[in-house]
């Protein structure tokens, strides 16, 4: 990983890839990271890419970063050691995003029946007139979840139509939520 290694094949690479592209010999993508502690290239298979690609906006160390890439050839990986990792601190956002990524549709399914089951007990409590729809407002925000800022459903209508989660059209793990407006 730390040289001029296809991640698949170990065919070597000359030069090294500077982006995104697929082994001459073996013709499987290669992802190209930079790592942030020694700005060293990294050459990844997809999934050892989108588990770092987790860990951009959370606090870690140089020997928890090292320790991380250490398991890579191992049989649990990278991929399950990042989400240990983010389990443990706390940072289970971070962690549904990476799943949402590896897994696609099925964790798509998951987040779905999770807001229909939330949904749901909104609809026992009784206490909700409406459920209006935030998303995060910021740059990764797709056109999907722009057209559905503020709008505003009783709970039976949420239930029925299920805006939430998006198939975001962008890449991105839908990151809008439910703010709600008392009875």
């Amino acid at each position: 990983m730390n040289d001029n290694k296809c991640p698949h094949c170990k065919a070597i690479l000359d030069p090294i890839p500077q982006r995104k592209t697929k082994c001459s010999s073996c013709g499987k993508e290669i992802y190209v990271r930079t790592s942030p502690f020694n700005q060293q290239k990294l050459l990844l298979k997809r999934d050892d890419a989108c588990s770092l690609d987790a860990l951009k906006n959370i606090d870690i160390t140089k020997s928890e970063y090292k320790a991380l890439l250490s398991k890579i050839n191992e049989p649990m990986g990278l991929k399950d050691n990042v989400l240990n990792l983010l389990e443990k601190k706390g940072r289970l956002w971070e962690k549904a995003r990476l799943f949402y990524v590896l897994e696609d549709e099925e964790y798509f399914t998951y987040l779905q029946n999770f807001q229909r089951i939330q949904l749901l007990e909104l609809k026992k409590q009784s206490i909700i007139k409406k459920v209006r729809i935030l998303t995060a407002r910021n740059d990764r925000t797709c056109k999907k979840c722009r057209a559905l800022e503020g709008m505003a459903f009783t709970t039976d209508e949420a239930i029925a139509k299920m805006p939430l989660p998006v198939k975001c059209d962008n890449g991105e793990m839908c990151r809008c939520v439910y703010t709600y407006e008392m009875k």
